[in-house]
């Protein structure tokens, strides 16, 4: 469900999306006569607030432990396509990042996975992937792994290396984790043949007591990064992504 339209500030749109969860003790509520949420002590669904520019067509949403951008995406893409006049598309928003780059910014690497395909024409530099997706006789091959409690992922391992150069080379996709130096929340990476991305992240204070962050300052947070990255921003492919379990973080 979507919520009635706010302006909150000239050229904004906010409101919420959500759902409430039948069956359960209800704590989260439609209200037909507002056309909006109303939150109990608990919630028993989710209701996302989020705020749309209107001029630069950018969605900045708060993010719940259970939805990944790439899945919030999906749910407003459907939620606004239920009235079928119009064909609205909305994709994740990443940043351009290389790997280096993530590395100075994690404490270490706590997870991978890798999606490989088989290559044309050939495996140069690649023996070790070479000889475990010849081994099972795979035309596609998935590598998943996770450090053991605060060890490291060895990326400088022959292993990893040569699975990242496969993909840059055209060949899989791979997805990186590890928390940040900074704030120890988790932080996800990932490459194809286009290069390194990473979600556009900020962190902004949620409203006390209803843990929901105000619709003016996710704005202001929409607005820092554009002003930021005007060249870094790029939209995702599609909704499907490589995706782990998420951490409580509030994202654009």
């Amino acid at each position: 469900m979507l919520s009635v339209r706010a302006t909150p500030e000239p050229g904004m749109w906010a409101g919420h999306m959500g759902f409430v969860k039948e069956g359960e003790l209800t704590t989260l509520k439609w209200d037909n006569s507002t056309m909006d949420f109303v939150r109990g002590e608990a919630s028993s669904g989710v209701a996302v607030p989020f705020v749309v520019s209107i001029k630069d067509r950018i969605v900045s949403h708060q993010l719940f432990p259970d939805l990944d951008p790439q899945t919030t995406a999906g749910h407003l893409e459907a939620l606004l396509n239920n009235e079928g006049t119009h064909r609205w598309a909305v994709r994740a928003i990443l940043l351009r990042r290389t790997f280096d780059e993530w590395l100075e910014s994690v404490s270490l690497v706590s997870s991978f996975n890798f999606w490989l395909t088989h290559p044309n024409p050939g495996w140069v530099d690649r023996e070790k992937i070479e000889d475990l997706v010849t081994a099972v006789e795979a035309e596609n091959l998935g590598i998943r792994g996770s450090a053991a409690k605060d060890r490291t992922i060895k990326t400088d391992s022959d292993w990893f290396r040569q699975a990242m150069t496969h993909v840059r080379r055209g060949y899989g996709k791979a997805s990186v984790t590890g928390p940040e130096k900074d704030t120890g929340a988790k932080s996800r990476y990932q490459e194809t043949k286009d290069g390194g991305k990473v979600p556009v992240v900020d962190r902004v204070p949620a409203e006390e007591g209803t843990y929901e962050v105000p619709a003016q300052e996710l704005s202001a947070a929409q607005a820092r990064h554009i002003r930021s990255h005007p060249d870094d921003m790029v939209e995702s492919s599609s909704h499907e992504g490589m995706e782990d379990d998420d951490d409580d973080v509030d994202r654009i």
